[in-house]
């Protein structure tokens, strides 16, 4: 049985969004509350209760605030690396199809190499789509909803070509993913300047694994180039490099 404090709708079970604005809390999070009172816990600086309380629909503001028992990073923060992440998810959605489309129609003597190539590539840009959405849910943040969503937020230019020449289906997959490699650094200093280590380690992995995509790319054509002799070689990168790595 709840405490009489708890059933009877107190103080103890109201509880403050980020926003300041006063909300039911759930039981479970009041009677945490109301421990923390006993043991004369610390209030955190952006909400005036003790209790850590969850992601609420506030009923004076839209939208659900970011969880104070998720993240103690502050709502602002949450928001900005929110909207980094939603920026890089909707490229990398757009870089993993792309990658997929060109494994699908790779043709020429060097199909079958390509082919499997690209499906790698493809299933390991796939593979952070996930991490990166739920790196969104964990500090409290909203994710990308649609297919419409994604085109509104991509950087990533889509190929709606009828017919793409094979030769430059990797040097196109190169640029992509240097671009993505560059928003991936933006992200990384965003995170940097709110001291947010666990998406910065997050995305040093996948800056390592886009740059090892960007090598094979480029190395493995223009060494195809070089063997056989043949002059069509990668064109010259088109993506100007970030200031100070010039």
């Amino acid at each position: 049985m709840l405490p009489a404090a708890l059933s009877t709708g107190s103080a103890v079970g109201i509880g403050y969004g980020l926003c300041g604005v006063r909300s039911p809390a759930p039981p479970a999070i009041a009677l945490l509350g109301a421990a923390r009172d006993a043991g004369g816990g610390t209030r955190r600086p952006s909400c005036p209760t003790p209790f850590r309380q969850p992601a609420l629909r506030c009923p004076a503001c839209p939208g659900a605030h970011p969880a104070a028992g998720i993240t103690d990073l502050s709502s602002d923060v949450a928001r900005d690396i929110s909207a980094a992440l939603n920026g890089l998810l909707a490229d990398v959605f757009a870089t993993y199809l792309k990658t997929k489309d060109f494994h699908w129609r790779m043709t020429g003597p060097h199909f079958p190499d390509y082919h499997l190539l690209l499906d790698e590539h493809g299933d390991q840009i796939y593979a952070m789509t996930d991490p990166v959405a739920e790196r969104v849910r964990k500090i409290g943040g909203t994710t990308l909803r649609s297919i419409g969503q994604i085109a509104r937020t991509q950087r990533i230019a889509d190929n709606d070509a009828e017919y793409v020449e094979p030769q430059d289906m990797p040097a196109e997959l190169r640029d992509d993913n240097l671009r993505l490699t560059s928003a991936m650094r933006e992200v990384h200093n965003t995170c940097d300047g709110y001291h947010d280590l666990a998406t910065a380690s997050l995305l040093e992995v996948w800056i390592d694994e886009t740059e090892r995509r960007t090598w094979f790319l480029y190395e493995g054509y223009a060494g195809r180039g070089v063997r056989t002799g043949a002059r069509d070689l990668l064109p010259p990168c088109r993506i100007p490099m970030p200031a100070g790595l010039a």
